[in-house]
């Protein structure tokens, strides 16, 4: 698979630049593998690991119900509830690792999730990533409960 930046200008090309060291630094299980970068010429190309079953969000739409009622011919087989949690317990492994690294990903999304063999589940597109500790405003505090920014609810959070 390939990420292409055309035509770009100066700040689209230091992001690129950015996100492709960042890339390379970056190696666990369900983080989306980086092979290399091409940078002369235009366009520039980012190169990484073929993921068969494409993006996350065009691969639950394809598993979904609605994909099983409308399928003509050889239906498309739902998910269970356990691949759905396999799923997120996946994401949520690559999301420990970036947090591990002082990473936030900011823009967690279905598309931008990748999909293998054996519903293997892998974090990709950090063009919108920041190292925490490169600026005070994504700085990771130890905040207490009470310090924790939030909705507050009389005798505390409650489950229905």
């Amino acid at each position: 698979m390939s990420k292409t930046l055309k035509d770009a200008s100066d700040n689209a090309r230091k992001d690129f630049h950015r996100e492709a060291e960042l890339l390379t630094n970056l190696q666990h299980e369900h983080i989306v593998k980086f092979y290399g970068v091409c940078v002369e010429g235009d366009p520039l190309i980012m190169v990484f690991e073929y993921m068969k079953h494409g993006d996350l969000n065009k691969f639950l739409r394809a598993h979904g119900p609605d994909a099983v009622l409308m399928a003509e011919g050889n239906p498309p087989t739902e998910l269970t509830q356990s691949q759905m949690l396999h799923i997120a317990q996946q994401i949520a492994a690559g999301m420990v690792y970036l947090a591990s690294q002082h990473f936030v990903h900011r823009d967690l999304a279905t598309r931008n999730c990748l999909v293998g063999e054996n519903l293997l589940v892998k974090i990709g597109d950090f063009g919108m990533s920041r190292d925490v500790y490169s600026t005070d405003y994504y700085r990771v505090s130890g905040c207490t409960e009470e310090e924790t920014p939030g909705p507050s609810f009389p005798g505390g959070p409650s489950l229905y």
